[in-house]
């Protein structure tokens, strides 16, 4: 199932359509070098300090660091790509609950070197080598992809389906040829061949980790639940076609006990599924919608109708009735910090933050901080964080890196600072499908372009529950401009990307909290796809 996760720096992925829709990127190659993996963990081989690799795409090149290795700046080619991503990354989701855990250390990328797919572990002893998945020989031609489950409860489980051309050669026609592999394959194994409807199903995975059935939404409409045997379909929802692109489920949140699933269907709407009797009830139409979480027996939306301003929506979580609007005319919602609903409204010259205690019956929206700009406000460890920019003559001339909590009290500021950054919790999220966040990125005495670009500074980390200062990390290079961090916490090592004055190079950037270290290991081109591709949390 399409995973929907928050994983921008102060900003919410409210559904990963983009993704979703990246259905035909080129391809990329890499090196075949013989079975060093154990299926998603790590690497056979020599060595005795065993690391967690990180994957990047520079130019032609597949690129690999371990992530806490500043002793060297050192990186290593592990092949050559020749298009951009056929990239996707898995990780275990070991969480009983059917909430939503990330595994760094135990992730696999899927990718296609010159015709045949690759798997490549995360972690290991020494540097790890692609192993090819599957026998397929044409992968290169590839049409399409149902967009994959990328947490699963073991990445040897995972599955990867795809759309190949007939004998015609076309892609899109009637002969056209729809299989399946699983990541554990080598290379003598055959891939399944399989019905146009498999290849559209979502696996839907039981809280105990068991596959429990697949979901499937018809080419020619209705959406239905097939056994973990793919058979027995039966219709549980109602809903028109859409197309092979907009077929995946995307999934919107989980009741704490993994029963209930909040599911978009892009083109359908928004709908609740109970695993545990495989039904399904439509509690949204669909629109432009953002998950804010799970809050006491509720799912909470925000959403944006043909564009207008956002609604809030609340949810039961068994979906027994309709998603019902308790607060209109929203320009932001960062989302659910504690027991409050955060939400911004632009006023005539800047921007209002509020929070509604979710906790308390008949309780009204509080105004906790007005802002004489618009600014973004980000959500972590249940503190509002944002920056204030003040500027003279269209340059800035100040900046305030705040945070507060969200009952409007213990504002904490940074003079001359800006938050450039989060680390996301490397283990269980507590609050799916919302991040957890242990650390923020604080940059200090950074320098301002006419355009209001910053470069260089002071990187620093806060404790995001409190808002206080953790440690010092180092300085920026002078060189590198608007630069963010984000990516799961592991090492204590951050990953993040900056670019050149003039945006046409990208650099590739880690902090080290513990060893207060930052530095910039690679740059190239700067494009969508030139980035982190080895932490799912910064991966496209």
């Amino acid at each position: 199932m399409a995973e929907q996760m928050r994983v921008n720096q102060f900003s919410r992925v409210g559904r990963r359509r983009a993704w979703m829709l990246a259905l035909l990127l080129p391809a990329l190659t890499a090196c075949t070098s013989g079975d060093t993996s154990n299926g998603g963990g790590s690497s056979e081989g020599g060595g005795s300090s065993p690391g967690l690799y990180d994957y990047w795409l520079n130019a032609t090149q597949l690129r690999t660091q371990v992530r806490d290795d500043f002793s060297s700046s050192f990186a290593s080619n592990v092949g050559r790509y020749s298009h951009f991503s056929h990239v996707w990354l898995f990780t275990p989701n070991t969480n009983s609950s059917g909430g939503m855990a990330q595994d760094s250390a135990n992730s696999t990328l899927l990718y296609i070197n010159s015709n045949h797919f690759y798997r490549l572990a995360s972690y290991g002893s020494s540097l790890l080598q692609p192993v090819q998945v599957s026998s397929e020989g044409t992968a290169d031609g590839i049409c399409s992809w149902h967009g994959p489950q990328r947490q699963t409860p073991d990445n040897l489980r995972a599955v990867f389906k795809y759309r190949l051309p007939g004998s015609d050669r076309s892609c899109y026609s009637a002969d056209d040829v729809f299989r399946e592999i699983r990541l554990d394959m080598g290379s003598s194994d055959v891939p399944q061949t399989i019905s146009l409807d498999r290849f559209r199903a979502d696996e839907i995975y039981a809280a105990n980790g068991d596959l429990a059935g697949y979901l499937v939404a018809a080419a020619a409409g209705g959406i239905y639940w097939y056994d973990a045997s793919f058979a027995n379909p039966r219709q549980i929802a109602a809903a028109s076609g859409v197309s092979d692109a907009n077929a995946g489920f995307i999934a919107l949140a989980n009741s704490p006990d993994g029963r209930y699933r909040l599911l978009q269907l892009q083109g359908s709407g928004v709908f609740v599924l109970d695993i545990q009797t495989q039904t399904m009830n439509k509690v949204a139409e669909n629109s432009n919608i953002d998950s804010l979480g799970y809050y006491a027996g509720n799912f909470y939306l925000a959403q944006s109708i043909n564009g207008a301003a956002k609604s809030a929506l609340r949810v039961p979580v068994d979906g027994s009735l309709v998603g019902q609007a308790f607060l209109t005319g929203l320009d932001q919602v960062p989302g659910i910090a504690g027991e409050y609903l955060v939400y911004q409204k632009n006023n005539a010259s800047g921007t209002d933050i509020y929070s509604l205690n979710l906790g308390l019956d008949g309780a009204s929206a509080r105004l906790i901080k007005r802002l004489d700009a618009q600014e973004q406000v980000s959500l972590a460890g249940g503190r509002l964080y944002y920056t204030v920019r003040t500027l003279s003559g269209g340059i800035v001339s100040s900046v305030q890196a705040l945070s507060l909590l969200p009952d409007g009290s213990d504002e904490f500021a940074f003079s001359n600072g800006i938050w450039v950054g989060r680390d996301y919790r490397n283990g269980e999220q507590p609050n799916y499908p919302l991040l957890a966040s242990d650390h923020m990125y604080l940059a200090q005495d950074v320098k301002f372009s006419g355009n209001g670009v910053w470069s260089g500074g002071r990187l620093s980390w806060v404790h995001a529950a409190t808002g206080r200062l953790g440690g010092n990390i180092g300085a920026l290079p002078a060189n590198v401009y608007a630069y963010r961090f984000a990516s799961s916490d592991s090492f204590n090592t951050v990953l993040g990307l900056g670019y050149s004055a003039d945006a046409k190079t990208t650099y590739y950037l880690r902090a080290n909290r513990l060893l207060g270290k930052v530095a910039s290991i690679d740059q190239s081109p700067t494009d969508n796809n030139y980035r982190w591709k080895g932490d799912w949390s910064v991966a496209p």
